[in-house]
């Protein structure tokens, strides 16, 4: 439950803040006001999305084959390195098991960023038809 609230916190925090920064305060009117909270509340829900999904996305291993050909081309084009590096398979049942150690616990975390996502992203919905009822 403390992560939800921390989540939600902060995406609301930084919601409002956006939507402040994007009301311009001398367009008089509702139709102002509902475009900045429409803005805001959907950028910050979006990015809260894409967080979480690129998160869930990590946690299978999907960039693996990315980071293991980073390192062999780090290898490769320094001369210096001589530490060889495993196989690719054994890399990845090294990063698998660290993965599975380090991720025991960060399941409410992750399910909190994509709640906190949806939540705003919809909010900015509502503030978008909001906006073009108002209009």
């Amino acid at each position: 439950m403390k992560k939800y609230l921390i989540h939600g916190g902060i995406g609301f925090v930084l919601s409002v803040l956006l939507a402040c920064l994007r009301f311009s305060g001398w367009e008089p009117g509702a139709q102002s006001a509902l475009r900045a909270a429409s803005d805001g509340f959907t950028i910050v829900g979006f990015l809260y999305l894409a967080t979480a999904a690129l998160g869930k996305i990590s946690s299978t291993g999907f960039f693996d084959i990315f980071s293991y050909g980073l390192r062999e081309g780090v290898r490769f084009l320094i001369p210096g390195i001589k530490k060889i590096p495993p196989a690719f398979y054994d890399y990845r049942a090294e990063r698998e098991e660290k993965r599975r150690q380090r991720d025991e616990g960060e399941g409410a975390g992750k399910r909190a960023a994509l709640l906190t996502g949806l939540v705003l992203f919809v909010l900015g919905v509502l503030f978008t038809l909001l906006f073009y009822a108002v209009s």
